[in-house]
């Protein structure tokens, strides 16, 4: 069950990506990363602090995993960060005219979704592209 939220997660972040650049009232060049970071980096929302420490968290959490033969660790951050994104994504619009704000969190969903897809495919877990 752990791996199927997840997955449904990152197939979920592909599509927001691929339907971000795809919207004629958005710039082509829908990310921004040095924006995205440096309005994170000044973020006053809990939310976006929570991921952020999440994401901050995951090499030590491998690094765990690994000296412990623990792979459910990797697994358990999974659900976890998937969770609190889902969370996230559904409590903000990703898409919208507040460039500043608009790649903050679209930096944010980029940096979930490729731990995302880092730890899945860590542990042998296809992620879909599509949902």
């Amino acid at each position: 069950m752990k791996q199927q939220v997840t997955r449904l997660n990152q197939a979920a972040l592909d599509t927001l990506v691929e339907n971000g650049s795809l919207r004629a009232d958005i710039s082509p060049q829908i990310i921004d990363e040095a924006i995205g970071l440096a309005a994170l980096s000044t973020s006053e929302d809990d939310a976006e602090k929570s991921i952020l420490n999440q994401l901050a968290k995951y090499p030590e959490t491998l690094n765990n995993a690994a000296n412990n033969f623990e792979p459910h660790l990797v697994a358990n951050y999974l659900k976890e960060l998937a969770s609190d994104f889902h969370t996230y994504y559904n409590s903000n619009k990703m898409l919208i005219e507040d460039t500043e704000l608009r790649n903050a969190r679209l930096t944010l969903s980029c940096a979930v979704k490729q731990v995302l897809a880092n730890g899945l495919s860590l542990l042998g877990v296809n992620a879909p592209q599509r949902m």
